[in-house]
C-alpha cells in the first residue's frame, strides 16, 4: 500500500505530517509548486469558497467564459460536482478565466493558502518523499504536445532545487492519463554532474 497526498495544501504539513510522524507511516507528497512563494488557490478551491459563501452555484461561472457552462446555468439544482467536472475539461485558458472570475467573487486567496518553500523543506527533513503534480494542474490528456511538455517541466526545477533531488515520480492531475502522457512523463536520464560540467 502506498499513501500519497496531492496538491500544495497547507494541511499537508500542519495536519498530515504530525499524524504520519506519530504513527510512523511513510507517505509521498505530490506537489505542484504553485504556492512556494505566495498564497495561491486553484479554481476548485475558489469554487468551494463560493459555495461556502452561499453564492448561487449556477450563476458563479457565466457562459460567456465557456459555452459548456451555459447548459449548467439553466438548471437551478446544479451541484458543485457537476460544475467541477465541466470546468476540469475546459481548455487551460477557459479554466484560468473561470479561476480569475471566481477570485473576483470570493476575494483574495487566504494568506495560509498553499505550501511555502519552508513547508516543503519540513516534509523532506521529516523523511517524506516528494513527487511532482504539475504546476497548473491541467487535465493532461487534453493538452497538445507542446503544452504537455511544458506541463511536465514548468515548476519542477523549482521544487527540485528545494528538495535537493530529482523528482522522478509524478501523480497525474485528476488521476487522468493516456499513453502519450505517460511517455511525456518519462524524463531522460542525465549524465553525472561532473561529466555535464566538462562537456
Amino acid at each position: 500500500m502506498a499513501l500519497t497526498f496531492d496538491d500544495d495544501l497547507a494541511s499537508h504539513r500542519a495536519v498530515a505530517m504530525p499524524i504520519l510522524q506519530e504513527l510512523g507511516i511513510p507517505a509521498t507528497f505530490f506537489l505542484c509548486r504553485a504556492t512556494l512563494d505566495r498564497p495561491y488557490a486553484y479554481w476548485w478551491e475558489r469554487l468551494e469558497r463560493a459555495a461556502e459563501l452561499g453564492l448561487a452555484l449556477r450563476t458563479v461561472l457565466p457562459g460567456a467564459i465557456a459555452p459548456e457552462l451555459e447548459a449548467l446555468a439553466a438548471h437551478d439544482e446544479v451541484t458543485i460536482h457537476q460544475i467541477g467536472r465541466t470546468v476540469a475539461y475546459l481548455s487551460p485558458q477557459a479554466r484560468r478565466a473561470c479561476s480569475e472570475h471566481l477570485a473576483c467573487l470570493v476575494g483574495p486567496d487566504p494568506n495560509e493558502a498553499g505550501m511555502r518553500a519552508a513547508d516543503v523543506h519540513a516534509l523532506v527533513a521529516a523523511g517524506f518523499d516528494v513527487g511532482f503534480h504539475t504546476r497548473d494542474h491541467d487535465l493532461l490528456p487534453t493538452l497538445d504536445e507542446d503544452a504537455l511538455a511544458r506541463a511536465m517541466d514548468t515548476g519542477r526545477g523549482d521544487l527540485e532545487a528545494i528538495v535537493g533531488f530529482r523528482l522522478d515520480m509524478i501523480a497525474y492531475p485528476h488521476g487522468k492519463s493516456a499513453g502519450r502522457v505517460a511517455s511525456a512523463a518519462v524524463r531522460p536520464v542525465l549524465p553525472p554532474v561532473s561529466s555535464r560540467l566538462t562537456a
